[in-house]
């Protein structure tokens, strides 16, 4: 089974490009849908109210959760080291279930974590870090969120190294599209 990684950081357009590889046949592994599950999780749960008591009541605020990790290193680590593991552990059982033509793992830290390794072939979406910026404050992300975000994502040039495919992201789905299948017929041939 063929599994594709795509990367790139908030804004880049990463799952676009997975729900158009996905039309081709392909089924998607997202990493930001298996985080909200995972954060309403007992275990997990708990695990958090450990870590930032202020960010859980009953359950997770993600508001808060975020605002206390992305503004702090530490608290980064943190929680990384506690979600993580979970998320790949998850990532893996979902690799191993061979249904669709292809598997497309959407993962925003593909690189950093070395989930890239997993994969047959991995693409990296990128954009102008502008148009990054745009694209989060139409979905509702306030600027200076979006800022701190980006702070903890691996820069476009160190993830190029480990990627097989670039897509520039930073014209209309049309010209996306093309850049997709371009890519498609490279992979499946």
């Amino acid at each position: 089974m063929l599994k594709i990684g795509i990367g790139g950081n908030l804004g880049s357009g990463k799952s676009t490009v997975a729900k158009i590889l996905a039309s081709f046949g392909g089924r998607i592994i997202d990493a930001d849908e298996i985080t909200h599950q995972l954060l309403k999780k007992k275990k997990i749960i708990k695990e958090i109210e450990k870590l930032f008591p202020e960010a859980v009541k009953k359950k997770v605020l993600k508001n808060k959760l975020a605002n206390l990790v992305f503004n702090n290193k530490e608290n980064y680590k943190r929680y990384y080291n506690l979600i993580m593991p979970e998320i790949l552990k998850e990532i893996d059982k979902r690799l191993k279930k061979k249904k669709g033509k292809f598997l497309i793992v959407d993962a925003p830290l593909l690189f950093e974590t070395g989930l890239y390794k997993k994969m047959d072939y991995n693409i990296l979406v990128t954009a102008p870090k502008s148009l990054k910026i745009f694209r989060m404050i139409k979905r509702g992300f306030k600027k200076e969120d979006i800022l701190q975000r980006l702070k903890f994502q691996m820069p476009d040039r160190e993830s190029k190294r480990k990627a097989d495919f670039v897509i520039f992201n930073n014209k209309d789905k049309k010209s996306l599209k093309e850049k997709v299948f371009k890519i498609f017929k490279l992979i499946w041939r």
